[in-house]
């Protein structure tokens, strides 16, 4: 009889994973890129990069993400919901579900402020909150700024990459 299970500790997989983006232009373009593919068509693209002493904030002109798609964003090594058709998306690049760590490569703090169709979402995640995950936890609880508020905001993405 086998009772073994595979497991993983999540914390550490998460900052083993983020740690390949270890340098500033890698984090940011991972960001960017998502800026860029997230939309019908690259033309019409605005990207603002915003670089302080310890803050990087890019924000965009994009699709915007609603709950449905955050839930995938905030997925780790989840499917590509471009490919599968369920997202707007013209380079269908993403292959390992990981980009969304890039910030705790070289920060602590990521915080994804997000329209769609006139509602604001914001969701915050530290490298504390990281850390202080139990070893036998599968997923991690993001702190809740505004949920689903409505907003005539355009659609569009900012993230804040803080306390680098």
């Amino acid at each position: 009889m086998n009772d073994l299970d595979m497991r993983v500790n999540i914390a550490k997989n998460l900052l083993q994973t983020s740690a390949q983006f270890s340098d500033g232009p890698s984090a940011i373009w991972e960001y960017t890129s998502n800026s860029l593919e997230y939309r019908e068509s690259p033309l019409n693209c605005k990207i603002d990069i915003q670089i302080d002493k310890n803050q990087i904030i890019i924000s965009d002109n994009s699709d915007g993400m609603d709950q449905e798609i955050l839930k995938y964003f905030f997925t780790v090594s989840g499917e590509n919901q471009a490919r599968k058709g369920k997202q707007k998306s013209w380079m269908k690049r993403g292959q390992f579900g990981t980009g969304k760590l890039a910030a705790f490569g070289i920060a602590n703090e990521l915080q994804v402020e997000t329209v769609k169709d006139g509602l604001k979402n914001i969701y915050f995640l530290s490298r504390q909150m990281i850390e202080e995950t139990p070893e036998h936890e599968n997923k991690i609880k993001l702190k809740k700024i505004a949920q689903n508020e409505q907003t005539t905001d355009p659609n569009g993405t900012k993230i804040y990459i803080n306390d680098l």
